[in-house]
């Protein structure tokens, strides 16, 4: 290729795309180490559908906030905030 050629080039050369895939892959890493703390919310709801727990506002809270925190020791910055 020679310098006319590089220099007539139309679209300029910029780094968006790769700030948008790297923004995609902390998005994957992020959803995928927060999986098993979603499994074990899905589990702790079946459990109180299939009446294994009481339902309780109170308790549900405890819960969240139990497992919130074990989540955010567990993942450090790859946790999710709200």
């Amino acid at each position: 290729m020679t310098c006319n050629a590089l220099a007539q080039r139309s679209t300029p050369v910029t780094f968006a795309g790769s700030q948008q895939a790297s923004h995609a892959v902390v998005a994957s890493v992020r959803h995928s180490a927060a999986m098993p703390f979603d499994a074990i919310r899905a589990m702790h709801a079946g459990w109180v559908q299939a009446g294994w727990i009481e339902p309780s506002i109170i308790g549900s809270g405890r819960f969240e906030w139990m497992l919130d925190t074990l989540e955010k020791a567990a993942l450090g910055p790859l946790a999710r905030r709200v």
